[in-house]
This record gives structure tokens, sequence and C-alpha cells, in this order.
């Protein structure tokens, strides 16, 4: 009998606790250390048409020889049927429903054989509106270094830059990870070797995440690799 009152107040103490849940996250399965990204779009495979359409679209005449990545989706800010084309060379572009260019970013700079575009992906951002979130690996095949980049279709012909930052490290057969969870109005950054996260808060104004002042910052565990 006093076993079974036992079990019944863990019971109803379990009840009354708070259960904290993982936030939900859909991102593609070369992101995994993205938590709280509920991807509407995503792709994990280059091809040579997609490159070959972002060529056109940026009207130049060679195409990206790593192949490009290409993905459907609502952007938001007059853009609810967009199509976004990305490589690692020429960079991301999107295009209106007829297929004229609505804005751009840059590409990245070459530098080792190991240079990738890895995965694309459109979704919520917890920021109020959708977010282009691509990973590009660079470097060779002994140290390369992997970031992840968040953008946001504005008002302008660029879109703009929200973050951008390592998130993975190789060193010849050593591999360090860090890790970035979206939250309302800010993420929980934990850079490659970093022992916690820090919180970086949106800032509308300025267009893009905000990394608070070292005397302000506060570590938060972030999830481990």
């Amino acid at each position: 009998m006093r076993a079974l009152c036992l079990a019944l107040v863990l019971v109803m103490s379990a009840c009354d606790s708070p259960v904290v849940m993982p936030p939900a996250s859909t991102a593609p399965a070369a992101m995994p250390w993205l938590q709280g990204f509920a991807a509407s779009a995503a792709s994990e495979v280059a091809t040579a048409t997609a490159a070959q359409r972002l060529a056109a679209a940026l009207r130049v005449s060679a195409e990206d020889d790593y192949g490009g990545f290409e993905v459907r989706a609502d952007l938001g800010a007059g853009a609810p049927d967009a199509t976004v084309l990305a490589s690692y060379r020429l960079g991301i572009a999107v295009l209106d429903p007829r297929g004229q260019l609505r804005a751009r970013a840059p590409g990245a700079e070459v530098a080792g054989s190991a240079d990738e575009l890895l995965a694309l992906a459109v979704g919520d951002g917890q920021i109020g509106g959708p977010v282009i979130m691509s990973a590009t690996q660079t470097g060779g095949h002994r140290e390369s270094t992997t970031t992840i980049t968040i953008y946001r279709l504005t008002g302008g012909r660029a879109l703009g830059q929200l973050f951008s930052a390592p998130i993975e490290v190789h060193r010849g057969s050593e591999t360090s990870a860090g890790s970035l969870t979206l939250v309302p109005a800010g993420l929980l950054y934990r850079a490659p070797d970093a022992p916690s996260a820090v919180r970086w808060t949106y800032d509308a104004a300025r267009g893009r995440y905000v990394e608070p002042a070292p005397a302000d910052r506060r570590a938060t565990p972030g999830p481990r690799s």
C-alpha cells in the first residue's frame, strides 16, 4: 500500500512539473546542428539544371561547376511564390513567378578542394516571416569550415544577411560542431569548440541578429554534438 501511495505521489508530481519540449525542427539532414527551424522547402542535391538557371538569371556566361540548388517557397515581402536558386560560386538569387530577378546575394570565394554548398532551405525564422538558410563548406579535405548563413527578402535588390557564422570545423579526422537554435525574435549560437551558447537578438531596425556586448552575455548550454 505504501508503494502504491508513493507511486501516485510521483505521478502527480510529474504531472505538476512543467514539460519543456525542444523546439520543433524540420531542418535538412545536412544541417544537423540547426534546431527550432521549420522548413517549408529544402534541397540537398545539386543539379546542373539549377546552376544553368541561376547563371541565366544573373546573366553570366558560365554556370557554377559545383552545380546548383533550387526550391520554391513563400518568402513573404510580396513574393508568395518565389523560386530560390543557389550555388557555391554564384550565390543566391530569388526569382518572381515570371522568372525575373527579385534579389540576390553574392557567392563564396574559391578556397579549396572541399568547397561546396551543402544545403539550401526556406522556412519559419520565428521573426515574423520566412528566412533562407544556407550551409556552405570552404577549405580543403584536410581542413575545412562549414558556415551557416541566414537571409531574408527585403524591399531592395539585395538579400538581407541576418546572420553568418562557422558552425562546424574539420581538422583531419576530427570534427568540432557547434549549434544554432532559433527562438522567438532571437537565436542561440554555440560556436565550434565553445562550451556554451550565446543568445543573439533579432533587431528589426537593423535587419539582422545582434550579438550581445561581452558584459551583457549570459551563457546558455547549447545542444552538444
